[in-house]
């Protein structure tokens, strides 16, 4: 970038009272463009990972009242490799008792089970509008008792 910079400040004629200016001007679009080039390549792979989260949960929720609104937004995912649990948080404006309802619909949906219980974001878990919960691939389904039919 700094040869191209120099080729095309070579070719440019410019008042030579305003050199000092072009040039400040081409070093700060020097250093500017790549860094605002690298913030979108980053927001574009965020948004690609987090885009399927984010719709499971607008099916999950499916009222026009709670996703029309502020859907979900899914702004942190951890997956940790060891142990293979997946820590996600969601800034949205539904509140706990809902998430609460909807605990096995998100299981279902996301094919997860969770692993504690749902909770409330932040350094402290006491911010409201985020909720967070950890999970593990796999739906864990429940024991079911062994039906007998004995006029069969």
């Amino acid at each position: 970038m700094v040869i191209a910079e120099k080729r095309f400040v070579t070719n440019m004629e410019v008042y030579p009272l305003f050199e000092s200016v072009f040039s400040a001007c081409m070093t700060i679009m020097l250093v500017i463009f790549p860094v605002i080039c690298a913030i979108g390549l980053i927001q574009l792979v965020g948004f690609c990972f987090a885009i399927r989260d984010e719709a499971d949960m607008e099916i999950v929720f499916g009222d026009k009242r709670d996703v029309k609104n502020q859907p979900p937004i899914l702004y942190y995912k951890k997956r940790d490799r060891k142990s293979g649990v997946t820590k996600r948080e969601f800034y949205t404006t539904i509140p706990m008792e809902r998430w609460k309802e909807k605990k096995d619909a998100i299981c279902d949906r996301l094919d997860i089970h969770m692993i504690g219980d749902i909770t409330y974001g932040g350094k402290k878990h006491n911010r409201g509008n985020q909720i967070c919960f950890e999970s593990a691939s796999g739906r864990i389904t429940a024991e079911r008792e062994i039906m007998y039919d004995d006029e069969f």
